[in-house]
């Protein structure tokens, strides 16, 4: 439905006839109102719609295995790097904190030698 100043356009639009097997007639009820993009393509998909339906189970699980593999991978990046980096970065950590103690020191030395 449109509200006030809204428009749609059609483009593409074509007329055809129904056949003696009745397609166009099933394709209108399947589509029940809807538009569609091309009409060769929905009705490859009202003829083939069992199989693709027997189809959705097994693609679901191709997909969540897939799916899992992506996420352990990228897990199993996310680990590596991440400890190295965090063994690193205590390293740096580590080697800063003794610079600081002995400038620190040095100073204190400094200070109280004068």
């Amino acid at each position: 439905m449109l509200n006030g100043f809204e428009y749609q356009i059609f483009m593409n639009i074509q007329q055809v006839t129904d056949t003696e097997d009745n397609r166009y007639k099933i394709l209108c009820e399947f589509l029940n109102g809807a538009g569609c993009d091309d009409l060769e393509t929905a009705l490859q998909e009202l003829i083939y719609k069992d199989l693709y339906k027997t189809f959705v189970p097994y693609a679901k699980s191709a997909l969540k295995a897939i799916d899992d593999s992506k996420v352990f991978q990228q897990k199993k990046e996310k680990k590596t790097p991440a400890k190295s980096k965090t063994s690193a970065a205590k390293k740096v950590e580590e080697k800063s904190e003794s610079k600081v103690v002995k400038e620190s020191e040095k100073s204190v030395e400094f200070k109280y030698d004068t």
